[in-house]
């Protein structure tokens, strides 16, 4: 789609042409100015093709500035004081590793059966999900945590 949507400009430009051509008495109109007409054709297409791209560039200087600002949002929630609640408040104070913790988990698998018969030729098939277990490892640790306007002190354990 990007493709095309780039090709416009000069698809633009070869109608110009083509219209100029069929529609234009060689004679009197086109032949002693035909600069003028490859002029409009060429600034035609460098127009189009600078819109489209700067329409392209926005779009996706748009998108980059909401995924900032998202991360942003994300980190001032997550540093601010628990008593004040002012953002970027967070300061690490210590941590302490308290051990390891063992999870378990499922993964999903799917599995076809073949169903034969007594001579060994299939007659059907099932299909069925599997759940396997599997476990891992994760560390725990505690942080110990300041705020650095109030003087708030808490921990978190993960």
């Amino acid at each position: 789609m990007r493709s095309l949507v780039r090709a416009i400009p000069a698809i633009v430009g070869f109608g110009w042409v083509l219209w100029y051509s069929v529609k234009a008495e060689w004679s009197k109109v086109v032949a002693p100015n035909w600069h003028w007409v490859v002029i409009a054709v060429i600034v035609s297409t460098t127009a189009l093709w600078l819109l489209t791209n700067l329409v392209a560039y926005r779009a996706k200087k748009a998108a980059e500035g909401a995924k900032k600002e998202a991360e942003e949002a994300r980190k001032r929630i997550a540093t601010k004081c628990p008593k004040c609640n002012k953002p970027w408040a967070r300061a690490l104070d210590r941590s302490e590793f308290l051990g390891r913790e063992q999870n378990l988990d499922y993964d999903t698998h799917y599995v076809t059966d073949v169903h034969r018969d007594n001579e060994g030729h299939q007659t059907g098939t099932t299909e069925r999900t599997v759940r396997i277990p599997y476990t891992y490892n994760t560390d725990v640790s505690r942080y110990y945590y300041h705020c650095k306007f109030c003087g708030h002190k808490w921990t978190r354990i993960s």
